[in-house]
């Protein structure tokens, strides 16, 4: 899509990497990206990981990172390709990390724009540079594998959706 002339990259994602940003980033020099990481709230975001997404926003001006911390979580994936002269939409089954785009099998399929767009957050959103990220309770050391989050407190919050898993005959 980059070299078809689109030059914002809108993303969500379950989970993030920062070296595969950092790769995006300086790959497509003309492009802006405004990441969203759906899983923050309850898996967490390493301190490295983080300290990068600070980094590269401050060092680039081409970057937002937001992490979502709402309920339930956003396990999406989701890239929305734009410019001046259209959109170009794509789901599917990668995070946006080497494992997603490089390392894993998955998919990505062309979905229409302006559904795609609706699935993205406007609240409960905490920008990777807030000054006040540490009150979130997100960042959390290498050697911490524990969530931020307990998934029982994730789940008595969230609605039960009932998804019938064979058909009624």
């Amino acid at each position: 899509p980059c070299r078809a002339g689109y030059t914002n990259l809108k993303v969500i994602t379950g989970f993030a990497s920062s070296s595969f940003l950092y790769h995006v980033i300086h790959s497509f020099p003309d492009v802006r990206v405004d990441l969203t990481i759906g899983m923050a709230g309850v898996d967490g975001i390493r301190k490295w990981d983080h300290i990068e997404y600070q980094r590269i926003c401050n060092s680039t001006g081409r970057l937002t990172v937001r992490y979502y911390v709402g309920v339930p979580p956003i396990h999406i994936k989701g890239l929305v390709w734009s410019s001046a002269s259209g959109e170009a939409a794509y789901a599917g089954s990668s995070n946006f990390s080497w494992n997603g785009f490089r390392d894993y099998h998955e998919l990505m399929n062309e979905v229409d724009p302006r559904e795609l767009k609706k699935i993205f957050p406007e609240n409960n959103l905490v920008d990777c540079t807030d000054s006040d990220i540490a009150a979130a309770g997100i960042i959390r050391d290498a050697s911490d594998s524990s969530a931020p989050r307990s998934l029982k407190d994730v789940a008595l919050k969230s609605e039960v959706v009932h998804i019938p898993l064979f058909s009624e005959r």
